[in-house]
């Protein structure tokens, strides 16, 4: 199933790249950020259509989905086709394809693919994580002062003021504050280039690959709150152990 979810993946991702090189139109979904492309849609009808007829009794849930496809199956699949859909809309080369297998509520393979650069992350629960083949770790920095990493306060979401807050004290210690938009910063995190990510945006399409990623590298991931991430929660805080105590004790 591994090897299925890399070969289908980076053939999406060879996909959205012809659109990404000609460019596409957009529209809004639920406000200016949010958009839609007939790329989103491409990728999703794809990938949708590779996994049904391979595994024709599993659960599809894509973001670009209106219907689930065999709803409450063994397992799932949990699509975003594009992730970053803004950057891609508007020729910025951060955006990937994200794709979760969820076995009876546990998310057991993960993969997310950034055309642009060609890098491919993936995980299987137990087994560590990889980019392109290789394995990564999360960084092995000890303290919040002097590290980097990223924040993203939705106002519409959970704990909006205490991430914007958080942030403010990061940067009062030194700490440095990069914004990539979308999960790449959470890629970013897995392989210790940041070593922290906090965020209060994003739904199980989001979350859900690059979650079992970073838990493989390393990572403590929990809600904002600092209990065990659940599906549906919006917010999240990633990093190495040191790091995620730290966080916590200043969120709360």
């Amino acid at each position: 199933m591994q090897e299925f979810i890399e070969k289908i993946i980076k053939e999406a991702g060879e996909l959205g790249l012809v659109f990404y090189q000609k460019g596409v139109s957009s529209s809004m979904k639920t406000h200016a950020h949010d958009l839609l492309t007939e790329a989103d849609t491409a990728l999703s009808n794809f990938l949708v259509e590779k996994i049904h007829a391979a595994y024709p009794d599993h659960h599809i849930y894509s973001e670009e989905m209106a219907t689930d496809i065999n709803p409450g199956a063994e397992y799932e699949w949990v699509i975003d086709p594009i992730d970053g859909t803004w950057n891609f809309a508007q020729h910025i080369p951060i955006w990937g394809i994200l794709i979760a297998v969820v076995e009876r509520g546990v998310t057991k393979y993960a993969a997310t693919y950034w055309p642009v650069d060609n890098h491919l992350y993936t995980a299987e629960k137990g087994k560590g994580a990889f980019l392109n083949g290789e394995p990564i770790r999360v960084s092995a920095k000890k303290e919040l002062t002097g590290s980097v990493g990223n924040t993203f306060s939705s106002l519409t979401q959970p704990h909006a003021e205490a991430i914007s807050k958080l942030t403010q004290i990061l940067f009062s210690k030194g700490a440095g504050i990069k914004n990539y938009s979308c999960m790449y910063n959470a890629m970013l995190t897995a392989r210790g280039v940041l070593d922290f990510y906090v965020s209060n945006g994003g739904l199980d399409y989001d979350h859900l690959a690059p979650l079992l990623i970073c838990e493989e590298a390393g990572a403590v991931v929990t809600d904002t709150y600092g209990q065990p991430w659940k599906r549906g929660v919006h917010n999240i805080a990633m990093a190495n152990p040191a790091i995620h105590a730290e966080l916590l004790t200043l969120l709360a």
